[in-house]
């Protein structure tokens, strides 16, 4: 793909998109979910993400305007004291995997640090997802813990990484 990206915060129109890709990544079993979602399921998802702190971007074709792959932040825990730290998902429809669609929306994120109020990005990354975490390391994150066994897809028992990226205090 010979294209150029467009970053820009989602809106409604791009659910079943976001959906599309998502429900792609629960068959390879790569995501929390083991159950395919819908736009109604996860319509109040969407609605809970904000463009001031918690967002959800997509990337698009220049040409198209299709939905190539799709960021999102959420609160770590939902305690107030680790406001400054966020879980970061990122989705790329399959067929432009390692075409830099996730790493410009992560790279997004991570320059618009100060605007959200994030200072700890977190990626949780099944262990045997090795692309994921060489997406992650590669864009500065690093290996902040291991939970073994603490997920069950399917009769499947993964191991979760943790990969951090904090940002430096200015």
């Amino acid at each position: 793909m010979n294209t150029d990206l467009t970053f820009r915060f989602a809106t409604e129109k791009d659910l079943p998109s976001i959906i599309e890709i998502y429900n792609s990544a629960v068959i390879e079993g790569v995501t929390s979910q083991s159950e395919l979602a819908s736009v109604q399921s996860r319509l109040q998802w969407f609605r809970n993400h904000n463009t001031d702190t918690r967002p959800i971007w997509v990337a698009s074709d220049d040409i198209n305007s299709i939905v190539l792959g799709w960021v999102s932040l959420q609160d770590f825990y939902g305690e107030p004291v680790y406001r400054h730290t966020a879980e970061i998902s990122v989705y790329v429809k399959k067929e432009t995997r390692r075409q830099r669609v996730a790493t410009g929306l992560i790279n997004m994120v991570l320059e618009n640090h100060n605007r959200l109020g994030v200072k700890t990005f977190l990626g949780l990354i099944y262990k045997d997802n090795l692309p994921s975490i060489k997406l992650f390391a590669d864009l500065g994150f690093v290996e902040y813990g291991l939970m073994p066994g603490v997920a069950k897809i399917k009769e499947n028992i993964k191991d979760v990484v943790i990969m951090g990226y904090s940002v430096s205090p200015k």
